[in-house]
This record gives C-alpha cells, sequence and structure tokens, in this order.
C-alpha cells in the first residue's frame, strides 16, 4: 500500500481528502484533513523511491491541486491571512490567493499568482489545461457565476515566473457559469448556463472571446440537464439528466455528434475520472441498493502530445494493480449466498466503445438487499409537480409503515439515487420506507428548478418538503405518528423549518449541521457564500424575508390545542467549520427554552443535541464514528415511530 490512512492517526480522525500524481509519475501530493475540518494540508511523497519529501503547504482550503506539464511545481489555493486552521475557528476565510509551490522549496517561497484585495469573498481556483500550456483561473462566489482569465504558461515561465503575472480576460462580467472542460488551443472548450438553463458546451478563442465568435459544440436540451463532460481523446463524454435519472452519452469533440449511448435507471454517477491523452475513462455508479461499480470505457489508443500529461505512468498502473488485486480478493470471499452478489445492472452500451465492469463494492457474508425504487409526482402547494423516489424492500407491504423523508433542495445540488448503509438498515430491520423528495432550489431540472427555491422564493423549497409528507400520508405509506423527516446541511436548515411550521406533521426530526440562525450566518467562516442562494441579512428586504423562516427565530409553542412539537434530534461536530455548530447549539437552547420549558404546554417529546468530538460538516469520518451517530439515529427513529427492532 502506497499510503495507508488508518496509520495517519490513532483514532482515524486525520484522512486523506485529494491527491493529484504529477504527469511524469514521480511525485505525489495529497491533502491531509484533521477531524473533519474543510482546512487541508498538502504533503508530498516520492512514488519512485515511497519517501516522503519535506515539502509542507499549509492554510488550505477549497482548493484544487495541479501539477505543471514540467512536473516541477503545483498550483494551489490558500487563505495566507489566516490566523488560524483549527476547526474550531470560526472567523471568516477572507482573500482566498492562488499560488505557485517550485518542489523543494518553502512555502514562505511560494510565488502568488492572483489575488483580490479589494474583494475578500472572491475564491480563486486554477487548473492547468489538457495540453498542460495553460492555467484556467475562474474567480467565484459560492457555487454559482464566475470570471474566467487565462494564462499562458509557457510565456510566464520564459519571463522567470514572476508573481501576479498579467491575465488574459475570456470572461469579464457575472454573467453565468462557465466550468473548464479541454482545449484545442487558441479554442477552450466550456460547459456553461449561459442562455442555456440546462447548460451546454461551446468553444471560446482566447485570441477574440467575444460572445459573437463562440461556437456551440452540444447545444442545450430542452428536458435534459448536462451535469457535466470531460474530454477523452477526441471524445467527450457527457452525462444528461432528465426526470432525475442519468444516461451516459459519447460524442465527437470536433461537431458534438453523437457517437454511443449508455442509460441507467435510477443511479448517479458519484465520480469519475479520464484525461485527454488516456485510452480509458471511469466512471463510479451507485444507486440506492448497489454500494458502488467502477465502470471503464475502453477508447482506442492515442499517441501522447508529447507533455507527458496523461502519458501511463507509474502512478497509475500501481493503482490499478492495487485494485484490481482487491477486487480479485473481495470476489472470492463473497458468501455465495446469492449468484449475482450485489451485480449492478446491465449496461445497454450499443455503440464502438466497450463498457465493462473495473471494480465493484459488495457484500460480504450476507445476502444483498432487494428494494424496490419507484418515482412518484405529487403536487405541491401552489400546484407545481415535484418529483420524489419511495424506497422499501421488496417483501414489503406498503401501508402505515415507518417512513424516513429527507432532501436538500438548496445551491443547485442534483440529489440523485444513493447508497447509505443507513437506510439500508433502516429499509431491511425496521421494515421501513425511505421517501427522498427533488425540492425545488436543487439543480435537478436546471437553473430554473434552483430559482424557483432560492431568496425570496425559498418557501417554495419547504413547502415541497411539507406536500411531499402529506402526499406519504394520504397515499397510506405511512402516519403522521410514523413520519420521521431528516436532513442534511441547507437540507437541515429546510427541516428545521418545517418542524416550526408544521409540527403536527412529523412524530420526529433529525437536523444534522443545519443552518439555523439565518440573520448571522454570513458572519462565519464561509457562510458569506450562501448570500446568493438565501439572500443577504445586511439588506433589508432579504433579511425580512430570512426573518419569516429562520429556524432559531421562529420557535413557537403550537397553537393547536394537543399538537406539540415531534422529538428532534440535533446533530453537529465539534471542529465543523462549514456550518459552524453555534447554529444548532442555539437552535436546541431555543427549543428547549421556548418549548421545553413552557409550563402552559407540556412537551413530553424530547429535545436532543449530540455533538461528535473531533468532527467536522459529515465528511471524512473515520467507519467507527459513522457507525456510533448511525446506531444513535436508528435508535432515536425506533423511539419517535414507537417501533420494536428485531
Amino acid at each position: 500500500m502506497f499510503i495507508d490512512p488508518n496509520t495517519l492517526s490513532v483514532d482515524g480522525t486525520i484522512a486523506i481528502a485529494d491527491w493529484e500524481a504529477s504527469p511524469n509519475g514521480e511525485t505525489l501530493v495529497y491533502l491531509e484533513s484533521d477531524s473533519g475540518s474543510d482546512w487541508r494540508t498538502a504533503k508530498f511523497k516520492s512514488i519512485v523511491t515511497g519517501d516522503a519529501l519535506p515539502d509542507t503547504l499549509t492554510n488550505i482550503k477549497f482548493t484544487m491541486l495541479a501539477w505543471t506539464k514540467d512536473s516541477l511545481g503545483v498550483i494551489y489555493s490558500a487563505y495566507a491571512a489566516a490566523t488560524s486552521t483549527s476547526g474550531t475557528n470560526r472567523e471568516r476565510n477572507d482573500f482566498q490567493e492562488l499560488f505557485y509551490h517550485h518542489l523543494g522549496t518553502n512555502q514562505t517561497e511560494d510565488i502568488l499568482l492572483v489575488s483580490y484585495p479589494e474583494n475578500p469573498d472572491y475564491s480563486t481556483p486554477g487548473e492547468i489545461s489538457s495540453c498542460g500550456n495553460f492555467l484556467i483561473i475562474s474567480p467565484q462566489v459560492s457555487c454559482g457565476n464566475n470570471l474566467v482569465y487565462i494564462l499562458d504558461l509557457g510565456k510566464w515561465i520564459e519571463g522567470g515566473r514572476r508573481p501576479k503575472p498579467e491575465l488574459s480576460p475570456i470572461i469579464e462580467t457575472w454573467e453565468a457559469e462557465y466550468k473548464y472542460v479541454t482545449s484545442n488551443a487558441p479554442y477552450h472548450f466550456f460547459r456553461t448556463n449561459k442562455d442555456a438553463p440546462n447548460f451546454r458546451v461551446i468553444t471560446i478563442d482566447m485570441n477574440n472571446p467575444a460572445e459573437s465568435s463562440r461556437s456551440v459544440i452540444l447545444p442545450q436540451k430542452k428536458r435534459k440537464v448536462l451535469e457535466w463532460c470531460a474530454v477523452v481523446q477526441d471524445f467527450l463524454v457527457a452525462s444528461y439528466l432528465s426526470r432525475v435519472q442519468s444516461t451516459l452519452k459519447i460524442h465527437k469533440l470536433e461537431d458534438g455528434s453523437l457517437v454511443q449511448k449508455i442509460p441507467f435507471k435510477f443511479g448517479n454517477f458519484t465520480s469519475w475520472s479520464g484525461r485527454r491523452y488516456e485510452e480509458d475513462f471511469f466512471f463510479r455508479y451507485e444507486s440506492f441498493e448497489t454500494p458502488g461499480v467502477v465502470y471503464r470505457i475502453k477508447f482506442k489508443d492515442s499517441p501522447d502530445p508529447g507533455n507527458g500529461i496523461g502519458s501511463p505512468d507509474r502512478f497509475d498502473r500501481l493503482v490499478e494493480e492495487m485494485v484490481e488485486e482487491k477486487a480479485e480478493k473481495s470476489k472470492k470471499s463473497c458468501c455465495g449466498c446469492c449468484s449475482c452478489c450485489c451485480r449492478p445492472p446491465p449496461v445497454e452500451a450499443i455503440g464502438p466503445f466497450n463498457v465493462s465492469i473495473f471494480y465493484e463494492s459488495i457484500f460480504l457474508d450476507c445476502t444483498p438487499p432487494s428494494f424496490i425504487a419507484t418515482q412518484v409526482w405529487f403536487k405541491s402547494w401552489d400546484g407545481t409537480k415535484v418529483p420524489m423516489f419511495i424506497v422499501h424492500s421488496a417483501e414489503l407491504k406498503l401501508k402505515c409503515r415507518p417512513c424516513l423523508v429527507t432532501g436538500y433542495g438548496a445551491h443547485g445540488y442534483i440529489l440523485k439515487p444513493y447508497f447509505d448503509p443507513f437506510h439500508t438498515v433502516f429499509l431491511i430491520h425496521m421494515g421501513g420506507i425511505l421517501a427522498v423528495v427533488n425540492a425545488r432550489g436543487g439543480g435537478e431540472f436546471g437553473e430554473r428548478w434552483h430559482a424557483a427555491g432560492r431568496q425570496h422564493q425559498k418557501q417554495n423549497t419547504f413547502d415541497d418538503f411539507q406536500a411531499a409528507s402529506e402526499y406519504l400520508i394520504k397515499e397510506k405509506y405511512t402516519t403522521k405518528e410514523k413520519l420521521v423527516i431528516s436532513g442534511t446541511s441547507s437540507g437541515g436548515m429546510s427541516c428545521a423549518v418545517c418542524v416550526n411550521q408544521r409540527p403536527d406533521l412529523y412524530a420526529g426530526a433529525i437536523l444534522i449541521a443545519g443552518a439555523m440562525d439565518m440573520l448571522r450566518f454570513h458572519k462565519f467562516t464561509i457562510g458569506y457564500n450562501w448570500i446568493p442562494d438565501y439572500g443577504s441579512p445586511d439588506k433589508e428586504s432579504d433579511a425580512k424575508n430570512l426573518l419569516r423562516f429562520s429556524p432559531l427565530h421562529n420557535v413557537a409553542v403550537p397553537a393547536e390545542k394537543g399538537v406539540q412539537y415531534p422529538a428532534v434530534l440535533v446533530m453537529t461536530g465539534e471542529e465543523d467549520d462549514r456550518v459552524v455548530p453555534c447554529h444548532s447549539y442555539k437552535y436546541v437552547a431555543e427549543l428547549q427554552a421556548t418549548v421545553g420549558m413552557d409550563q402552559r404546554h407540556l412537551q413530553t417529546k424530547p429535545l436532543l443535541l449530540r455533538v461528535e468530538p473531533k468532527t467536522g460538516h459529515g465528511f471524512m469520518k473515520p467507519i467507527s464514528k459513522l457507525i456510533q451517530e448511525d446506531t444513535d439515529k436508528l435508535t432515536f427513529i425506533s423511539y419517535a415511530v414507537g417501533l420494536s427492532v428485531n
């Protein structure tokens, strides 16, 4: 094993968050995260000898790792002015800057490439073009629209690697989102929602970036959202979403013509890997019952352009051998109780390129679950039709069962079918039903769906959650006494709003790392990035809107006689530096003071706070902590719905 994350800390709370091998295959840079914090420390290791290198980079958060094509340096983003990189630090993270680090030097000698001292909210991501000749810089605020600048690395190196070099402007207005795809110099390809709310792929000539000179390679599709795309050799691999179902398509890069279609049903492409001049493309698929399958698309051989980018290197081969060895061992240890052993759905990939299973996660010593997943459409309170996945065991009788309803509905995030061991246990051993709501505010139907659930339209998100709950009760999937609502991060905030607005509708609520104080969220760490979605508390009209639903400011004793708040479990991580834990602390304190201690209203159901030490916003938790957390959630659900677990 090249790096064993289990040896980085005694309790497993230091994890590897990201890594990137140099183009020549000789050096690895990787990011360590301590206690789930968003702060990262970059370390370097020789792939040739296996020795750790002395280079160390700190003050890193929300960065790409981009090697220059000569393999001599790395470009990264950091908050150089940060006074502390502890996960318990709640200060605003301002002034992210872009740096170049030359191997073998101290971080204090790193060269500043981009900074915006007049705009503290800007983030400064940078990535190397597929040809290795250009640096693509995409300043942005939040996860929405961005600017684009380009640096000719060859000219920069010839000029002596001077700090803050002059950049070539490509996009200078906050008009849309532009995501870099690949380059055929002088043309650069971008995925964008400029005049295309469902996204399309265009080319921009860096010598003439005017809008009139741009060409469309993949036009926008009316009923399909272009989620992402990648380039392998001279082909575009594109993921399209239609009715919250994903399909891969392969197009020719030169004209966008369709070459091959690879459909899936009720699944999710969680990640992908492929480089311009390699012959293979990998993507990972998972669903409600499939833990994860890595597929390989085999493209024909193509010559490398001579810069080393994407050429087969020692590290790629080492990883491939390790994964294949692990897959073979897993197959041998399968219990054999099911001939398919969690086989993924067949891939109907009719076309010139072979699609095969490269690696798959399997269930050991147990029968793989058999679930039925259906998609229903219900009407929200304004008549809008909203989709929802309903999942249950194949043997279950669907009538008034314990039900867990969850969702997100924010920041344009697309919530698709995903595997979660917690859900698996709930569905099998508790006879439950899982309902996943694609509420407005997400990106399931492009920018229009996102816009319908942001800022002054945010109430639509909460209405969708509540309408979904009413639908499940009306159709007799469950009852109010057996319905639990759960959400994480922005989803946790939405679920807290639903509890405040409709306490009669739920038996329990699990609110994980939610933003509960909507008048002060922008004052902590990177909370200001949420302003495009929620509005600014410093703007009077936005503040009035936020005050209407802010969970902290809308806790009240239910007016209806005999109605009390559901059992509430608020969960947070002690070192969550994304949605800081004071949101959860204040909300539970308000619940206890206003509802729990009110002498006129007897609140008998518990109002609980769970704080997990040495964890952050939920990412990269050690397995031991995940098991403890899931156990507590399952126990809480059992209590809330009055269920005895066998």
